[in-house]
């Protein structure tokens, strides 16, 4: 008994592989969508355009 309690749910090593590779698959599906928003940010110029104005701002700042 640690600190922890008595917490065995990641023991089994395919328990362990299988969260494993959801965390993966949770963080490539996150830099996926973020590398699209920056890829449509950047090559579409209409919304190029706007993000660099004064009304698109708000865009640039919470990206």
């Amino acid at each position: 008994n640690d600190d922890w309690g008595n917490f065995s749910g990641l023991n089994s090593k395919e328990i362990r592989r299988v969260f494993i590779r959801k965390v993966y698959i949770i963080l490539m599906v996150q830099l996926l969508v973020t590398f699209g928003f920056i890829a449509l940010c950047h090559f579409t110029p209409a919304i190029k355009s706007y993000v660099r104005s004064p009304g698109g701002q708000w865009v640039y700042w919470t990206s």
